[in-house]
């Protein structure tokens, strides 16, 4: 079997608009818990509850994260509400060309 290993995650956001308002979590052993969770097989919504409380109240939080598949690091991004299946969603973003492939699947 596959194994998905956080090597980090994020959940936050700005928090009024200021550049020094960030309010934000690693929140990289809520997501390393609910990856190992059977029942979810490997697919986690991106949540107050799924990333361990609400860094800032009454608005919309994004999540960033790395993820390792059997050894090959994934980047992760999105907001909250997202659903991701971090065993087939990822795409790798070739630096150089721009070009996308399927990194998992």
């Amino acid at each position: 079997m596959s194994s998905l290993v956080v090597q980090f995650a994020v959940y936050g956001r700005l928090c009024g608009g200021g550049a020094d308002s960030m309010h934000a979590f690693n929140a990289a052993p809520q997501l390393q818990a609910a990856l190992d969770a059977p029942q979810n097989n490997g697919v986690v919504t991106i949540s107050n509850d799924s990333m361990g409380g609400d860094p800032c109240p009454g608005n919309t939080k994004y999540f960033g994260a790395v993820v390792s598949l059997d050894g090959v690091d994934m980047y992760f991004a999105g907001e909250e509400g997202n659903q991701i299946d971090f065993f087939h969603s990822q795409k790798v973003v070739e630096a150089k060309t721009g070009a996308a492939s399927k990194s998992a699947g």
